[in-house]
């Protein structure tokens, strides 16, 4: 992002290895230049690739790509939490969801508003 960082909605989902302050000093960095709404979103038990198709991919090969929450449980949180988003700023719908812990996700953090 550019030192005077976008006004616009931005939602960071991570793994809980890559939190603020971390390893990632890029994405601290970035992430602080933002100046809309933003939530940063660690999910524990889960790796880069469990973000994207690879991790149901790689449960049903049984290739272990380092992570503890399965692929169909990582993509189920990921289309939720990304939805929400889209409900909040595009349908401009509140999502509670975006607000807090979550009973039904519970390997979800919200690390950094």
């Amino acid at each position: 992002a550019p030192p005077a960082g976008p006004a616009r909605p931005a939602l960071v989902l991570t793994s809980d290895d890559h939190l603020p302050g971390g390893h990632d000093r890029w994405l601290t960095a970035d992430y602080a230049n933002l100046t809309g709404w933003r939530r940063w979103i660690a999910v524990a038990g889960a790796d880069h690739a469990s973000f994207t198709d690879l991790g149901i991919f790689a449960d049903q090969l049984g290739i272990d790509i380092g992570a503890t929450t399965p692929g169909v449980r990582a993509t189920a949180i990921t289309r939720r939490y990304v939805r929400a988003m889209f409900d909040q700023h595009l349908r401009h719908r509140h999502q509670p969801l975006l607000d807090g812990a979550s009973d039904r996700y519970p390997e979800v953090g919200i690390v950094a508003r």
